[in-house]
């Protein structure tokens, strides 16, 4: 897998179930919603067909020099639109806007028993702040990332728990910690000489919501393509 994604730029699809909290027992079978042989039958078509760049979404406007950090940063997502909000469940998703630095976007997936079903980009998400451009936006961008909200340390408020954004960079915290650096998902011969160094970046995320009843799961998986 290394050597296809050295060689030919190939799309690598990695499945990762976590952040598993269980009042009681777990849910049975470990089922999270969708099949995980279709997920490794995606893998390997993905991982030998060459690598073909993400098609751009994000208008050249929205990028530097003609925004700068304080103008994205003034581009807020509205917490009342979270995923799972009203779901009276323990997580709720919060997803960020492209622009300035974050010029690649993902597609959200929510996985609801056997089906995927995305998650629209919506311009009603966000908070567009002093930025006069909120009704210019494409309306099938995509979004950055998310982040995952849980009350972490105090019942009455919801904790920025974990956030996947920029390239294959994640981060996440436990209880009473502050964030230090992010880690990557996938990194490929960082220590080769001369440097060959392949720094996948993510493409799509599928999120499967969290049990109802005493068990509460969430899982996450996500395609990361090399750049």
């Amino acid at each position: 897998m290394v050597k296809a994604l050295r060689r030919r730029g190939a799309i690598l699809v990695l499945a990762v179930t976590g952040l598993l909290w269980a009042a009681g027992a777990a849910r049975a079978g470990g089922e999270f919603g969708f099949d995980y042989q279709e997920l490794q039958y995606k893998a390997k078509a993905l991982a030998a067909a060459p690598f073909a760049p993400q098609e751009a979404r994000v208008p050249d406007w929205l990028l530097p020099p003609k925004i700068n950090y304080d103008q994205h940063r003034d581009i807020r997502f509205r917490p009342e639109r979270s995923l799972w909000r009203d779901a009276g469940v323990p997580f709720q998703v919060q997803f960020f806007h492209p622009g300035w630095l974050f010029r690649e976007t993902v597609q959200i997936h929510e996985l609801d028993g056997k089906r995927d079903v995305a998650v629209p980009y919506s311009r009603r998400y966000f908070d567009y702040g002093k930025n006069d451009f909120g009704e210019t936006i494409p309306s099938e961008m995509g979004y950055a990332g998310f982040r995952l909200h849980y009350a972490l340390n105090r019942p009455d408020y919801l904790d920025e728990l974990a956030v996947f954004l920029g390239a294959s960079y994640y981060r996440a915290l436990g209880k009473g910690q502050c964030y230090g650096l992010s880690a990557r998902a996938l990194a490929v011969d960082t220590a080769r000489r001369p440097p060959a160094r392949n720094f996948p970046f993510s493409a799509s995320f599928g999120c499967s919501g969290p049990a109802s009843g005493p068990a509460r799961s969430w899982s996450t998986r996500w395609w990361t393509a090399s750049g």
